[in-house]
């Protein structure tokens, strides 16, 4: 389905990402939440610059 390497992160976001799996599992899930609500946001943004063309 994808290339290799495709769906790789970029270094700067594996590390933190690693990080993140040595926090406790509260802390993990309010980084996921943080994570969701800026892809909310993103989504909303692109949404509201396709409705104005």
């Amino acid at each position: 389905m994808f290339e290799e390497n495709e769906r790789d992160l970029p270094n700067s976001l594996q590390l933190k990402f690693e990080a993140v799996t040595q926090m406790s599992d509260e802390d993990q899930r309010t980084v996921q939440s943080l994570i969701d609500g800026m892809i909310l946001k993103h989504t909303a943004s692109q949404l509201a610059v396709a409705d104005k063309r």
